[in-house]
């Protein structure tokens, strides 16, 4: 049986759901994220920064990612590798279907296009 890694405690889900039980949608949605980041991560990218709609917010972590991006509604989220940038659309609230969108290219010289089309987020469900 293979071990889905939980993702890190977040500072921002200690203020969201300080009185009551934190709702499975965002359980689901965190460890799809979570196991996305770190896909990511071994595959070489690295995070840039997350866009609320109106500003970007640079982020040095995976965890700060994190921070950031379940903070809002949606988002998108910049990663890059090889000095190529590329981006996630996240909307939360739709649960396994928390991936909206990605950038893609024709010229797939990262992996990032392969890596998306093979990750599957009802594995982490």
């Amino acid at each position: 049986m293979k071990c889905i890694p939980v993702p890190p405690a977040l500072k921002i889900n200690e203020v969201l759901y300080k009185n009551r039980e934190m709702p499975v949608h965002v359980r689901v949605e965190q460890r799809i994220v979570w196991n996305l980041m770190l896909a990511l991560k071994a595959a070489g990218f690295e995070p840039l920064r997350v866009n609320d709609g109106d500003e970007n917010t640079r982020v040095n972590t995976w965890k700060a990612a994190m921070e950031r991006l379940f903070n809002l509604d949606d988002a998108i989220f910049s990663v890059s590798k090889n000095n190529t940038g590329f981006w996630i659309k996240f909307v939360f609230g739709n649960g396994i279907d928390v991936v909206s969108d990605y950038s893609y290219s024709g010229r797939d010289t990262e992996g990032f296009n392969k890596l998306m089309d093979e990750f599957k987020p009802e594995l982490f469900a």
